[in-house]
């Protein structure tokens, strides 16, 4: 009797690299463990626009308001990066799409991998991806609007 192989799809593997080049680009950011805070009333709402798509991002994490507010200053830029929950997150912020980003996870990055990166609809569509994933990080995203509530 010859042993079973594991079969190993080449979509799960690079899912798999993703995953690992994505916890590492976090780490070597020195970022810091995922803490969210759902519940807090305290912080940004930030929209922003992936190619005429919209979504919305609670941020509590101190470092990325500060990110943020840096980026309205035109004093900086990066690409929202941040560990993808299902939906529509606190207050709804992010309806009417079915997912958000952690409010403390968020950060700007320089850099991310691919695996991670699309569009609004493309992660309403394959939200089990991305979430398997555990990120989200639109490249062509840009910041058109910001609402302290602190």
């Amino acid at each position: 009797m010859r042993p079973i192989k594991p079969r190993v799809t080449t979509r799960r593997l690079l899912l798999f690299i993703g995953v690992v080049a994505a916890t590492a680009a976090i780490t070597a950011c020195g970022a810091d463990p995922i803490s969210p805070d759902e519940t807090s009333s305290s912080g940004l709402l930030v929209t922003f626009d992936v190619n005429g798509e919209q979504f919305r991002v609670w941020v509590t994490n101190r470092r990325t308001i500060g990110q943020l507010y840096r980026i309205l200053d035109g004093l900086g830029g990066g690409i929202p990066n941040g560990g993808i929950r299902r939906g529509p997150g606190f207050e709804n912020h992010n309806a009417p799409w079915n997912w958000h980003l952690d409010a403390d996870d968020i950060r700007m990055a320089e850099v991310t991998t691919a695996v991670c990166n699309g569009s609004p609809s493309q992660v309403e569509a394959q939200l089990d991806d991305y979430i398997a994933v555990g990120r989200y990080c639109p490249w062509d995203a840009r910041l058109v609007s910001f609402f302290d509530r602190r």
